[in-house]
């Protein structure tokens, strides 16, 4: 059942867009169970999630609350080493227009 919670965002896989239906086994393969995290606006709805999760006796669940994403280290952009038919996974993968553009 979806869960109701204010401020609940849904998992990361709902925000994510690949342009080329191609590269969506890539995505899965290279976000593994992290493409399953849930998305909540700020702590007090993970904490909801939470507790709802642990009534429904779930497993591990990985929650990211938005509000806190600017902690992340974020990495600066990497040099890609140039082959001729390489080309960055980011080229292709990127937030839906209708997600919140702070994850």
């Amino acid at each position: 059942p979806p869960i109701k919670a204010a401020g609940y965002k849904g998992i990361l896989l709902d925000h994510l867009h690949v342009s080329e239906a191609r590269f969506n086994a890539v995505v899965d393969i290279a976000g593994k169970s992290k493409l399953f995290s849930v998305i909540a606006d700020d702590l007090a709805t993970a904490q909801q999630v939470l507790d709802i999760n642990k009534q429904l006796k779930g497993g591990v669940i990985n929650i990211y609350p938005i509000e806190t994403l600017h902690m992340i280290e974020r990495h600066e952009s990497k040099q890609v080493p140039s082959f001729l038919q390489a080309e960055p996974l980011t080229n292709y993968v990127g937030l839906k227009p209708e997600s919140d553009q702070r994850l």
